[in-house]
């Protein structure tokens, strides 16, 4: 499955939690507000730790790909790509725990405006780890 598969349905369905929150608001439904938010919580949670977890697996692999962009010395780029796949799961354990949850916030939402950057720049590799999952079908 590639980004763009992962990425559109995702974003699908965080615009139409955010319309039901929307609509929710001019209702004027407080309990139903708060209970969507926390949907949308564990489905961010959900992807970053998802995310975060396909980069930990292989954190050369990332510093390769962050390498190829040219923007970060390869020092720096090494050091991001054993850092950064933590903090997302960090973050998304935030997000479902709700401890130091604007922080995690603050964080998610700047990696995401880092990602959108990227993302228009080349093909995103997200969540996808195309090098690690592979798959064999053989027909007889």
């Amino acid at each position: 499955m590639t980004s763009g598969q992962i990425f559109w349905p995702v974003l699908a369905a965080i615009l139409i939690a955010a319309a039901i929150i929307a609509f929710a608001a001019r209702a004027g439904v407080a309990g139903w507000r708060n209970f969507i938010w926390r949907i949308v919580d564990l489905i961010l949670a959900a992807i970053f730790i998802y995310a975060g977890a396909l980069k930990a697996f292989d954190p050369v692999q990332l510093a390769h790909d962050i390498d190829h962009y040219k923007i970060l010395p390869w020092t720096v780029g090494v050091g991001l790509a054993f850092y950064l796949p933590w903090l997302e799961i960090l973050c998304g354990s935030v997000l479902i725990f709700r401890l130091f949850y604007r922080g995690a916030l603050s964080i998610l939402t700047a990696l995401v405006v880092v990602f959108l950057v990227q993302r228009s720049s080349s093909a995103c590799k997200c969540l996808t780890n195309a090098h690690v999952v592979k798959f064999d079908i053989k027909t007889a």
